[in-house]
């Protein structure tokens, strides 16, 4: 009898077992396949935008399939990229702006603390001898050199007239010592002091119950904080100091310097 022919032939009963093995594991292999190109076919998908991988984000900048509309895509990433830099580079600015100042605090300048970032004021208001109010971000004209005192505060009274030599030296249209009495401090007890040590050049400004003091902050007196012209805390100095030292006018003269550079 001749043997039946065909593309396919019937195994004989010698291989029947391989040839079951065979079909199991082409069928596992085909289970095994399937769910490989699924999981290829999920990833390559682009799917609701909160699940899509990077690479389905970026490649939808770059779409040309639509007319213009990779153009338009790659134009909003320039665009977002751009914004993200310029804020970036004014964030960086601001941060690092009176950095190097870290180089000129000799002496007693060392205590000196500048901030990483400058930090908001208080809009706390304090007054003027007449009793108008004010607050700090009316200096905001030029560089400020801020100092909390009291008539009662001996290491205050040390370094007072400094802070007024140091606006004879270097006060004007860019930078300008203000000087507020802080607590309690009559104003003939202010003006008795300013009297006696021949202090003209300062305005005689009252934190009659503290409350712009306690706002910043301010645990112990003297205390002196550097504003900028943005109406920011940039540096702030506890304890007294010779203001008019060569040291700390030198220190001032590069900040009034930075800060006119922007």
């Amino acid at each position: 009898m001749a043997l039946a022919s065909g593309r396919f032939m019937m195994p004989v009963s010698a291989s029947i077992s391989a040839w079951a093995k065979e079909l199991s594991m082409s069928s596992g292999a085909k289970r095994l396949s399937n769910s490989i190109e699924a999981l290829i076919a999920s990833i390559m998908a682009s799917g609701p935008v909160e699940n899509r991988p990077p690479h389905i984000l970026f490649e939808d900048f770059f779409d040309m399939k639509t007319p213009f509309k990779g153009l338009t895509n790659f134009s909003t990433f320039v665009v977002l990229y751009t914004a993200f830099s310029l804020c970036a580079n004014t964030v960086l600015s601001e941060v690092n702006k009176f950095s190097i100042l870290e180089e000129f605090k000799v002496g007693e300048m060392k205590k000196l603390i500048l901030h990483e970032t400058p930090k908001a004021l208080s809009e706390e208001v304090f007054y003027k001898p007449n009793g108008d109010p004010v607050i700090l971000e009316s200096f905001s004209e030029s560089l400020t050199l801020v100092n909390f005192w009291a008539t009662w505060c001996a290491p205050c009274l040390k370094e007072m007239p400094s802070l007024s030599n140091l606006q004879k030296i270097k006060g004007g249209k860019n930078f300008n010592v203000v000087t507020i009495a802080t607590m309690r401090n009559s104003p003939k007890s202010v003006d008795k002091f300013f009297e006696k040590m021949s202090i003209d050049n300062l305005i005689k400004y009252q934190d009659p119950k503290g409350h712009l003091a306690r706002s910043l902050k301010v645990a112990g007196l003297p205390l002196t904080i550097l504003i900028n012209r943005d109406s920011k805390e940039v540096a702030r100095f506890i304890g007294d100091a010779d203001w008019s030292s060569p040291q700390a006018v030198k220190l001032l003269e590069k900040a009034i310097e930075i800060e006119m550079q922007n």
